[in-house]
């Protein structure tokens, strides 16, 4: 099928058509009467026809064509007469922020969660992908196989402490496990007399407490590879089309209290560095304190604002802040930390990422419904920012996270 956009200058009227050509089929999807004298160029954004229309006296239109054959009026003005319309391409960047949620519990890898993540981001074609709770090398490896046209940064060794601890929780708990499985056998020795029915009971004891043993080592196993794996968690895809990596380091912050979890895997930040070829911009990536409310996460805010004071190139911060947009700590660094909430800036919607209607969600932290994942920004001395869109991602069935993921596209602006 295709559609067709006619117009005749004579009378002014206007019709948008599509045509089946397999059905040898043609619909009017709408028609309409504008004054004569109209001149229309035709142009795609983002991937959606857009047609604009203009004439010599200044009036000026920009119709979108969705994907349903309807129009959406996004504006119409009347300037001066005498104007002559040139239309100039915007050049941007689409970035998405994801926490991909490390579940101890129930295996991402057999349920193909993880899978799903990369076939469902592959569609939305990112040209910047910040992901937080990446712990796992199964699942870096993953997305590195699936993403091969970016380039990838993430720490992947842990500190030392981390190593020690993460080995002495998996074998502890390793041995337990075969110590209860012995236990159990012991006691029904003891109970049935008859070595028959003991020696059946006991295989299928036996063959019970191996299924058991094989899930909970599974677990055990992911439970190593959040230890063993990357210290934060966090990896950062950047498409090879929009930049190339000049500058990268990772920091971990100097305020690691308020959290257990940061004795062992302590919090910090990714910042990459790019050349577009016209300009440098920096990606950030972080992920903060849990909690709902959580007065040590001001100070990890107050570390990243220092990062970038003074920010001489403009700046795209991405991350899991843990922080609903109320708290404290997120309305200091919407104002005295100088950052701009890209959601804030082009929708009034609450844009939970954190759903209790999400099953996912269900486990060890029990939450409100609030927005905890953002992607923010910050002006360069010369080059600024504009978002032109900003949308929640995988918030529906199939979930592929507890968290929902956050999509904007960004343009630059001298």
């Amino acid at each position: 099928q295709l559609y067709l956009y006619t117009y005749r200058p004579s009378t002014g009227k206007v019709a948008f058509i599509k045509i089946e050509i397999e059905k040898r089929s043609i619909y009017i999807l709408w028609k309409d009467m504008w004054t004569p004298g109209w001149k229309i160029e035709y142009f795609e954004h983002r991937g959606d026809p857009y047609f604009l229309s203009y004439k010599s006296t200044g009036e000026i239109s920009l119709d979108r064509i969705r994907s349903d054959g309807t129009y959406q009026r996004m504006w119409r003005e009347v300037l001066r007469g005498g104007y002559e319309y040139t239309y100039i391409p915007v050049s941007y960047i689409s970035c998405l922020t994801f926490n991909v949620f490390h579940d101890v519990i129930k295996n991402p890898v057999k349920s193909g969660r993880w899978q799903k993540q990369v076939e469902s981001i592959s569609k939305l074609s990112p040209d910047i992908i910040c992901l937080q709770e990446a712990y796992d090398e199964n699942l870096r490896n993953l997305y590195v196989s699936n993403f091969s046209d970016n380039f990838y940064i993430y720490e992947a060794s842990p500190s030392r402490r981390t190593q020690i601890f993460g080995k002495f929780l998996y074998h502890t708990l390793t041995f337990l496990l075969v110590i209860i499985i012995q236990s159990i056998l012991h006691v029904i020795s003891s109970i049935v007399a008859s070595t028959s029915l003991l020696n059946m009971i006991n295989f299928f004891v036996l063959y019970a407490t191996l299924n058991i043993y094989a899930f909970f080592t599974g677990n055990l196993e992911r439970l190593w590879q959040f230890f063993s794996g990357s210290s934060s968690g966090l990896m950062i895809l950047v498409s090879k089309s929009i930049g190339v990596p000049i500058k990268y380091h990772q920091r971990l912050f100097g305020y690691q209290d308020g959290d257990f979890l940061n004795k062992i895997k302590p919090r910090g930040i990714q910042i990459l560095s790019l050349n577009s070829g016209n300009h440098v911009f920096s990606i950030a990536n972080t992920h903060l304190n849990t909690g709902v409310e959580n007065p040590s996460r001001i100070n990890q805010i107050k570390e990243i604002s220092e990062y970038f004071s003074p920010n001489r190139y403009p700046t795209i911060l991405c991350g899991d802040f843990n922080a609903h947009d109320i708290q404290p700590e997120m309305k200091w660094l919407l104002t005295d930390g100088g950052f701009t909430d890209s959601w804030l800036e082009t929708t009034s919607d609450p844009g939970y990422t954190w759903d209790n209607e999400n099953p996912l969600t269900v486990g060890l932290l029990k939450e409100p419904d609030q927005r905890v994942d953002y992607i923010l920004y910050k002006d360069g001395e010369e080059i600024g920012i504009e978002i032109d869109k900003c949308e929640l991602v995988f918030n529906r069935e199939p979930y592929l996270s507890d968290h929902f993921g956050v999509f904007s596209f960004i343009s630059w602006r001298r």
